[in-house]
């Protein structure tokens, strides 16, 4: 069963958009990290008595992309800072039924969507090869208050 990743990244302040669905020699790596990161606090009491306030959660995912050609390179890093201070966004889509970038985002069902966040890079591409290069990012989804 073949697996769709596209990434759809937005600015606000421009008002323009870049889609880019990742091609399938340039998929990451099987080995991935995702899930949800909890932020609360955890109060005990000087006789023993724990209390716990959650405060909210976010979505992390931290992909490996290895050996992929220059172009997903250069969308990768687009995507992360392509509209460097103009307030950009980034929404995720993941799954069997996320097959290109003809297909309208408002065909998928609420499962093939991931999030919407921001993405950063774990450092600086590295070029593995003549043309062919490793990059390691995060994707981090914003909170569930957040307003644009």
């Amino acid at each position: 069963m073949a697996v769709g990743l596209r990434f759809r990244t937005y600015s606000i302040e421009l008002g323009t958009s870049c889609d880019w669905f990742v091609p399938d020699g340039d998929m990451p790596d099987s080995e991935n990290t995702r899930g949800t990161a909890i932020f609360r606090d955890i109060v005990t009491t000087p006789y023993g008595n724990t209390f716990i306030y959650d405060k909210g959660q976010r979505g992390e995912w931290k992909l490996n992309f290895k050996d992929i050609s220059t172009a997903s390179k250069n969308r990768i890093e687009f995507v992360e800072s392509g509209w460097l201070g103009f307030r950009q966004i980034t929404m995720v889509y993941f799954g069997t039924n996320v097959t290109g970038t003809t297909q309208s985002v408002g065909t998928y069902e609420a499962s093939q969507i991931w999030g919407t966040g921001y993405v950063e890079l774990s450092g600086r591409p590295v070029e593995t090869d003549y043309n062919m290069w490793s990059v390691e990012m995060q994707i981090n989804e914003f909170g569930p208050d957040q307003t644009f």
